[in-house]
């Protein structure tokens, strides 16, 4: 008997294939996933797949915006984050919090066929209410040193 996963379920089943059962004891089931086709050619082992040479560039430098994009937003939150320790000297951990509020505002905007520009400023919007509540209730006890 080899338990075989079969969606969230883990059950055993008898099977011939008992040298495909892998490390965890779970048996390996290659094949088709959705509606792909099989492969024409399995090629030889150790051979890598390739894409023709404009694909190729054309991935790379789709790769190279979306870096360049999730690091500049990276970079904006360590900045916000330095720019709050350093005037106020509170450290709030909260910034990216209210980022992705901003972001999922802007989101859920968009899929209610808000236009774009609207659906930022929407987002915006968010954002800058959260961090003036955030201010007005936690921030600014902890800069008058005062107690909740």
């Amino acid at each position: 008997m080899i338990p075989v996963v079969t969606g969230l379920v883990t059950t055993s089943n008898p099977s011939p294939a008992a040298d495909k059962a892998g490390p965890s004891g779970l048996l390996y089931c290659p094949g088709k996933l959705g509606n792909q086709a099989e492969p024409e050619s399995r090629g030889e082992v150790g051979e890598q797949a390739s894409l023709p040479r404009g694909e190729a560039m054309e991935q790379f430098i789709q790769q190279t915006i979306n870096g360049l994009s999730v690091g500049s937003v990276f970079a904006l939150l360590g900045l916000g984050v330095t720019m709050v320790w350093g005037v106020l000297g509170v450290l709030n951990f909260a910034h990216a919090q209210i980022l992705t509020w901003g972001a999922f505002s802007t989101w859920f905007a968009l899929d209610a066929d808000i236009p774009v520009l609207p659906a930022i400023a929407i987002g915006v919007l968010v954002g800058v209410l959260i961090s003036v509540a955030l201010n007005s209730t936690v921030i600014a006890a902890l800069r008058s040193g005062g107690s909740w």
